[in-house]
């Protein structure tokens, strides 16, 4: 029913999905229960081949290594949140980018500003497979305005010019979502 559904409403997507480890969901059937029903998710765009939207907040590791039983287009959103800037850090960047992973870059607030660790990834992930986006933390207005800001403060760790990144960001979205249609 579902399949159908995404199916006959030209859906592109599933998701957000994903893992939310915090300390409130930190028992271990509560965890079970969420890889349960990420993979359930993953399944279902498996089988009518869409993309998915992965959040994985405190669980970026844990969403990795489900992530891995599946062919599919991902695409990470606020992958990393406020992680440390890290040597596991980067290892988990390296090893989404081996994978073919795109990065999803958000603010943390609705200036623009960016967590250290959002600099990092649009220093480190190939200029083709990063997206910017507006949804920030919970409990923060954020406008959608703000990707311009975005665009403003990571098109130095890029190495080009707004312009060019806005082409560049622009560009990436529409290739994802031509994919899928």
């Amino acid at each position: 029913m579902i399949s159908r559904f995404v199916r006959d409403n030209h859906i592109s997507a599933i998701g957000e999905t994903g893992l939310h480890y915090t300390q409130y969901n930190a028992y271990g059937h509560v965890r079970e229960w969420q890889e349960e029903l990420f993979r359930k998710h993953l399944d279902l765009a498996e089988d009518i081949g869409r993309m998915v939207i992965v959040h994985s907040l405190g669980s970026f590791s844990q969403a990795l290594r489900v992530l891995k039983d599946y062919k599919l287009t991902v695409i990470l959103h606020y992958p990393l949140g406020s992680y440390p800037v890290s040597k596991k850090t980067r290892r988990l960047i390296k090893t989404s980018v081996e994978r073919g992973y795109y990065f999803s870059i958000a603010p943390k607030d609705r200036f623009g500003s960016l967590e250290e660790v959002s600099h990092l990834v649009a220093r480190e992930v190939p200029k083709n497979r990063l997206l910017v986006e507006s949804d920030g933390p919970r409990r923060k207005k954020i406008e959608p305005a703000v990707v311009v800001k975005i665009v403003d403060k990571i098109c130095h760790d890029m190495k080009v010019s707004e312009d060019e990144a806005k082409k560049i960001l622009y560009t990436n979205a529409m290739k994802l979502l031509e994919k899928q249609i």
